[in-house]
């Protein structure tokens, strides 16, 4: 049987069967052949975590992608339908989703299922309205409300195979961009009410933030002005700039490395202002150049003290740094966690920026921006990537960071990201998990769905 690689090649698995049903009907057949196995699917590959590997059966659901638009605020989706084609079909409609993602590669199942998201609105799952799903014998059951529908909206494959589902749209929409560098948290969060939609990065070693203030609006700005911000972005910073730090910064030493990024911080002031499609302001090109990303959780109200705690602990892996702070050694002595993050001294320098994404709160049992500290709360989502292959050195320090995160601010960790913890780890973030699973074992009695490969 052939081996199955993700896209970052950190996953790689022999299913015992491996099918790529081209109907509806065809999934079900599957299904009944192989009554009481374990089944996962695949769409894209694009996730890091193991939540997509098996040893028994396997279905690619990527002839299942048609687009059915049913009212002018709702679209009927195939499971296997690629963002990028819907977000295509959409278009030509005049509609888009309500909320979009950094790459369009994922299916729309494996979106959903676990709970990507852009930056300033809900995740995709949260405008999931309904759901059609295979059963382990091979039966077919509509999810459309209550209970079901808030565990099956983020529901990492667990109520069954997803053969298509309703996701809200609407009308497509501009968004004006402008980039600032700012040396303090505080400052750029001040303006999140006028810049809903902004993204923004720390980088290492400089501690400067680089933030793409965005926000919906209806002017029409400039056609040839979007073009060209279009074209050097691509060519700048989708291409030259990730091409230099892959093949360019990972041959230096730490030192100069660490030289670098504080000239990078200080440098990089300007990125050409726009206002453009909301597709193409919003996404990324960041399949172009193989990688792996953790992605962390952290309630807003306690964004800024994560994020004091993360440099301290990026310095003290990089070497730069004796000692975490009395204030931070504390909450780690407490959470059993400061012998942990002082052994990472000098074992790891952190090669590339950390990205923050705010996300709203989501309506679904466990989504990472579901059930906050305060009814309502927003979630900021902390990316951290490697171009390097996972081994011991980055397995010890993203194993620690997430723990940290988990332990001191009530955190979470991407269901489809690097996943450096065990499922019961997790679970203890999430109030509502216990009634997932019970949901979960309700459509699925066999277990045949559930998996605690992370």
């Amino acid at each position: 049987m052939r081996r199955v690689r993700n896209f970052g090649r950190n996953v790689a698995f022999v299913p015992d069967a491996h099918y790529r049903p081209g109907s509806v009907a065809e999934v079900l057949e599957c299904l009944r052949r192989h009554g009481g196995a374990k089944v996962r699917c695949i769409g894209a590959g694009h996730s890091w975590s193991r939540i997509l590997a098996t040893d028994g059966v396997l279905l690619d659901l990527g002839a299942l992608d048609g687009v059915a638009i049913e009212s002018g605020s709702l679209a009927r989706v195939g499971a296997g339908c690629t963002l990028k084609r819907l977000l295509n079909v959409l278009g030509r409609d005049g509609l888009t989703l309500p909320s979009l993602g950094a790459i369009t590669k994922q299916t729309i199942a494996g979106a959903v299922s676990t709970g990507t998201h852009g930056s300033g609105s809900h995740s995709l799952s949260h405008f999931v309205e309904e759901l059609r799903v295979a059963h382990a014998a091979g039966g077919e059951e509509i999810i459309a409300g209550g209970a079901g529908l808030a565990a099956a909206r983020c529901g990492l494959g667990a109520l069954g195979v997803i053969l298509d589902l309703a996701v809200r749209v609407v009308p497509r929409y501009r968004v004006e961009e402008r980039f600032e560098n700012i040396e303090r948290l505080g400052d750029v969060l001040r303006d999140k009410a006028a810049w809903p939609l902004q993204q923004f990065a720390l980088v290492p070693w400089s501690w400067r933030y680089l933030v793409w203030r965005r926000r919906r609006t209806l002017a029409r700005g400039s056609r040839i002005g979007a073009w060209l911000a279009r074209l050097y972005l691509a060519v700048f910073n989708d291409v030259l700039l990730h091409w230099l730090l892959k093949h360019v910064l990972l041959r230096l030493s730490d030192a100069r490395m660490r030289a670098f990024y504080g000239m990078l911080g200080r440098w990089m002031r300007w990125s050409p202002p726009r206002i453009d499609d909301s597709v193409r302001v919003l996404t990324l090109r960041h399949d172009l150049f193989r990688h792996v990303e953790m992605e962390l959780f952290v309630p807003g109200s306690r964004i800024e003290e994560a994020a004091g705690a993360l440099r301290e602990i990026v310095e003290l892996a990089g070497g730069t740094r004796k000692q975490c702070s009395d204030a931070l050694r504390r909450s780690l002595a407490a959470a059993g966690l400061e012998e942990e993050v002082a052994d990472l001294r000098g074992t790891w320098t952190q090669h590339y920026p950390l990205f923050f994404r705010r996300v709203l709160a989501d309506d679904a049992l466990v989504s990472m921006a579901a059930d906050g500290e305060r009814a309502g709360d927003d979630w900021y989502s902390i990316s951290f990537f490697t171009y390097r292959q996972v081994e011991v050195r980055f397995a010890r320090f993203a194993r620690t960071v997430a723990r940290c995160i988990l332990l001191l601010y009530r955190g979470r960790l991407h269901w489809g990201k690097y996943f450096p913890v065990t499922m019961a780890e997790a679970a203890l973030s999430y109030p509502r998990f216990d009634e997932f699973k019970r949901i979960a074992e309700a459509y699925d009695p066999a277990r045949a769905f559930w998996s605690e490969n992370l």
